[in-house]
């Protein structure tokens, strides 16, 4: 993975996107070499006590959280992409559809869609279910909260735009 970064890197090709804030978290060192290590420290992690041995996204996203650097928000998009890939053992997880973590976007896309100040982690739940209850079902099926708590993210940014209390990251001229 070191070697596939640098030589990105080198090559002056992407390799950071916006989508989620990557640090050192204060360490003197390059985001490769922090990523690298970060990864090494999740081996190390599932190696002693494989993903097999969890069965609920929640399970693994605290599992997740026991590293330094991995933070409520970005283990939940860490167990995202491995209850979305076939064959991982959180393709059948039991909270499949139900589990998520908040982010700050998505926070303030529940104060925006309630037309509240603020909504608190510990009014997460409830703020979030409300949305789908509000919502109904996605075709006979649950919504997945995941998906509903990255589309609240979205739902902020726009909000902010609209009403100028922010700006979008992207430019785009319109039509």
């Amino acid at each position: 993975m070191e070697e596939f970064l640098l030589q990105r890197q080198e090559a002056k090709q992407k390799i950071w996107g916006g989508a989620y804030l990557i640090t050192t978290h204060g360490q003197k060192m390059s985001k490769v070499d922090y990523c690298v290590r970060l990864m090494g420290q999740v081996y190390q992690l599932f190696s002693t006590s494989p993903i097999r041995d969890y069965y609920t996204c929640a399970d693994v996203q605290k599992h997740l959280m026991l590293i330094d650097g991995l933070g409520s928000f970005l283990a939940a998009q860490v167990v995202a992409d491995l209850k979305n890939t076939k064959g991982h053992p959180l393709e059948g997880a039991t909270d499949w559809f139900t589990f998520s973590a908040p982010g700050p976007g998505s926070l303030r896309g529940l104060a925006w869609f309630h037309g509240v100040d603020k909504v608190t982690p510990t009014m997460y739940d409830d703020s979030i279910q409300a949305v789908a209850d509000f919502l109904g079902d996605d075709d006979g099926r649950p919504w997945n909260m995941q998906d509903l708590q990255n589309c609240l993210c979205e739902f902020d940014k726009y909000c902010r735009v609209k009403t100028g209390a922010g700006r979008s990251k992207r430019n785009y001229a319109g039509k």
